[in-house]
């Protein structure tokens, strides 16, 4: 191999260990299965996998409620008109699985991610 080569491969190498690294932080290093909920691009709210509902009441009259089981998350209602983010149905481990992470409503700007445990 030549000098080029060698470093050429270094770099595709070092590259890949960033990658790993930076979808490892994206995780946020979650010790267990969390909901993150996102109002307008800002985290409003962090939760774990529990029995709970949570209702997200704008000043604008905007409701969405959110619905949190032992198995995942699904928006139980919101007063939109389209209804996209309630026919979205659950989040679970296995629509993670299928890159299907996100329930999103874009008429409130929500944004509901299911975030599982790092292996």
């Amino acid at each position: 191999m030549k000098r080029r080569d060698i470093l050429i491969l270094a770099a595709v190498v070092l590259l890949a260990a960033a990658a790993f690294l930076a979808s490892r932080a994206l995780n946020m290093g979650a010790e267990e299965d969390r909901v993150l909920i996102y109002l307008h691009n800002e985290l409003y709210g962090s939760y774990p996998l529990e029995e709970r509902t949570v209702r997200i009441e704008q000043e604008n009259g905007s409701l969405n409620v959110l619905r949190i089981t032992g198995e995942g998350v699904y928006m139980e209602s919101a007063n939109c008109k389209n209804q996209d983010c309630v026919h979205m149905g659950m989040r679970t481990a296995d629509t993670v699985a299928h890159n299907e992470s996100w329930i999103t409503c874009m008429p409130h700007g929500v944004s509901v991610q299911l975030v599982l445990a790092a292996p």
